[in-house]
C-alpha cells in the first residue's frame, strides 16, 4: 500500500507532502496544479517492484514524463537547482515497528536514485489510464511506437501492453 509522496521542487510543486489513506484516494484540483504529475510519479515508483523492470526510478521518471533532459523535471524558481520525488509504501506483513519502504530521486543536471527495501522482486505490473483515452487509439500503435521515433510518453505503450492482451490459444 502506498502511504506517501513527497515533492521538492519537482515539476508543479515547491514542497508538497501527500499521506495516502488504505482504500481509494481521489485527487483534485485546478487544471495545471499538479495531480496528472503524482499520478505519473507513483506509477514509475510502482514499476520499480516489478522484476522484470531492469531501469532505475530516474530512467523509469524520464521515460513516463519524457522531458528534454531529466533536469527539466525540476521545479524551476530563484536559487533552486535540485529537484526531489520520494514514494513511500508498506507491505500488508511488514510490522509497525519496520520503516515504510521508500524510493526515491534527486536531480539536479544528472539524477540519482535511491531505494530502501523497496524492490522484492516480484511481477507486480503498475497500470496507470491516463484522462487521454489511449485505449481507442490502440490499434496500429504499438508497432509505429516500436519502429519509429514518435513523442508519446511510454505509459501510453504500457497500457496497450497491458490492458490489450489477446486471448490464449485453445
Amino acid at each position: 500500500m502506498l502511504t506517501k509522496i513527497k515533492f521538492e521542487n519537482f515539476t508543479a510543486f515547491t514542497r508538497t507532502e501527500i499521506e495516502f489513506s488504505k482504500g481509494i484516494n481521489i485527487l483534485i484540483g485546478e487544471n495545471g496544479s499538479g495531480k496528472t504529475h503524482v499520478m505519473k510519479a507513483l506509477y514509475s515508483a510502482c514499476c520499480m517492484i516489478d522484476e522484470k523492470e531492469d531501469r532505475t526510478f530516474d530512467q523509469k521518471l524520464t521515460a513516463v514524463f519524457r522531458p528534454n533532459s531529466i533536469s527539466r523535471l525540476v521545479h524551476r524558481s530563484q536559487g533552486r537547482s535540485i529537484g526531489k520525488v520520494e514514494v513511500y509504501r508498506r507491505n500488508d506483513n511488514d510490522t509497525p515497528e519496520q520503516q515504510d519502504r521508500m524510493i526515491s530521486c534527486k536531480i539536479s543536471s544528472t539524477a540519482t536514485s535511491l531505494k530502501r527495501r523497496w524492490n522484492e522482486n516480484k511481477r507486480n505490473p503498475a497500470t496507470y489510464i491516463p484522462v487521454k483515452d489511449m485505449l481507442a487509439n490502440a490499434p496500429g500503435f504499438r508497432s509505429l511506437y516500436n519502429q519509429k521515433h514518435i513523442g508519446y510518453e511510454e505509459i501510453y505503450a504500457d497500457i496497450i501492453d497491458r490492458a490489450l492482451i489477446p486471448p490464449s490459444k485453445g
